[in-house]
């Protein structure tokens, strides 16, 4: 675990909001909240770590079971991947060439690939069998980050990835 400042305004001014614990690992984690409003982990875990947390099948994107409870869930994401796609349409026409950051086992990508006039590639840096992130600079013309956020190491080379990633007119 290390420590680290706020994102936000940079500072280590800070007071517990709450402590969680974790059930796979034994370790509680703190949620602080910074002076300037902003809340986050810390300590958080170091990079090199980040992958074991999700590395398991009782994480619920990558998990996969029967019963209720996953068929409701595969019924809400078709109807939630349908309206991306509309919304991935409406920003970007017809010829979409896609990148889906953070998109776990690439179910995304694989939705929109059986679409006409699209083109999906899925990344996730904690997901195993996910491509590899060695795309040409302005390959994307659409780049999402659907549930990615809270979920970057580090926001700043996320951005600087993108941005690389993204052509000149891209959403």
């Amino acid at each position: 675990m290390v420590q680290t400042n706020c994102y936000i305004c940079k500072k280590n001014t800070y007071s517990i909001l709450t402590s969680i614990d974790d059930d796979f690992y034994g370790e509680t984690f703190s949620i602080v909240k910074c002076q300037c409003g902003f809340s986050y982990l810390n300590p958080r875990p170091r990079l090199e770590e980040m992958g074991k947390y999700y590395n398991t099948s009782d994480y619920h994107p990558h998990s996969r079971g029967n019963g209720i409870l996953y068929f409701i869930y595969k019924i809400v994401q078709k109807i939630t991947f349908r309206s991306k796609y509309k919304i991935l349409k409406k920003y970007t026409g017809n010829n979409i060439c896609h990148l889906d950051y953070g998109g776990g086992d690439g179910k995304f990508s694989n939705f929109l690939n059986s679409r006409n006039q699209v083109s999906s590639v899925s990344y996730d840096p904690y997901f195993k069998s996910s491509n590899s992130l060695d795309f040409k600079k302005g390959s994307f013309n659409v780049i999402t980050l659907w549930h990615v956020l809270e979920h970057a190491y580090d926001l700043d080379v996320l951005f600087e990835n993108i941005e690389k990633m993204l052509s000149n007119s891209g959403k």
